[in-house]
């Protein structure tokens, strides 16, 4: 389909050689582009690069002279918030409550700080700069 997409996903983008995988969040009509990568160095270097963004930029100015195609991708498989523009979900009290429990825990334990959010924020599918809120929250709520 000719123009920018109407809804969140991830896509392939192509204009004649340039071929971009790019990733559109929010709800229309406020949709944003994210990232990229550039499969057409995949494809002809073998090498993973991010999109220039100028080529970001011309998706967005000139989005009708570009293709595009959703990936068929089970997004349900993904965190509620990845194709969100603000990126936080929220957590219901029995989640919430887990998550503190383990954050505790697991720093009675020695376990690093920064182990501790990364794992949680894997384990509960939520962004690191939630779970860095949430261990805000809970290190002022403890005091």
């Amino acid at each position: 389909m000719k123009g920018f997409p109407d809804s969140p996903g991830l896509y392939i983008a192509q204009r004649k050689t340039d071929v971009v995988l790019i990733k559109i969040t929010g709800q229309y009509p406020l949709l944003k582009l994210g990232k990229g990568i550039n499969v057409a160095k995949l494809i002809n270097g073998n090498k993973v690069v991010e999109v220039d963004k100028e080529v970001l930029s011309n998706i967005v100015c000139f989005s009708k002279e570009w293709d595009f195609k959703l990936l068929p991708v089970d997004s349900t498989a993904f965190p509620e918030n990845v194709f969100r523009a603000d990126g936080i979900i929220s957590i219901d009290p029995e989640t919430r409550s887990s998550i503190r429990n383990n954050y505790f825990r697991l720093l009675q334990m020695g376990t690093p700080i920064s182990d501790v959010l990364r794992a949680e924020s894997y384990e509960y599918n939520i962004t690191m700069e939630q779970m860095r809120q949430l261990a805000n929250e809970f290190d002022k709520d403890a005091n």
